[in-house]
């Protein structure tokens, strides 16, 4: 089929992602957080669920994937990390 070209190594990556983010949820997403940006993804969820029951047949996705992808984009400032102190000098 591919001559001698195919058979050489493929990519053993898949193809296709089944719970892959829909691009209209993402789109979604995205405008709901360029309108209020101190939002998170806890209350980005929560308004989508509330606009979904309204009628419109989407499947919401989780907060952890909310905030990936929010971190994706550049939307989210990660925490300051505590310094450590240094241990006492023992006597």
């Amino acid at each position: 089929m591919g001559g001698l070209g195919g058979l050489g190594d493929a990519s053993r990556a898949p193809r296709r992602h089944p719970n892959q983010i829909s691009p209209a949820t993402e789109k979604e997403i995205l405008e709901v957080r360029a309108k209020h940006p101190r939002w998170g993804a806890r209350k980005i969820q929560a308004i989508l669920q509330r606009q979904s029951a309204d009628g419109a047949e989407c499947q919401i996705p989780a907060t952890n994937t909310i905030g990936a992808m929010l971190k994706q984009y550049g939307l989210t400032v990660g925490r300051s990390q505590r310094q450590r102190a240094e241990p006492s000098p023992q006597p």
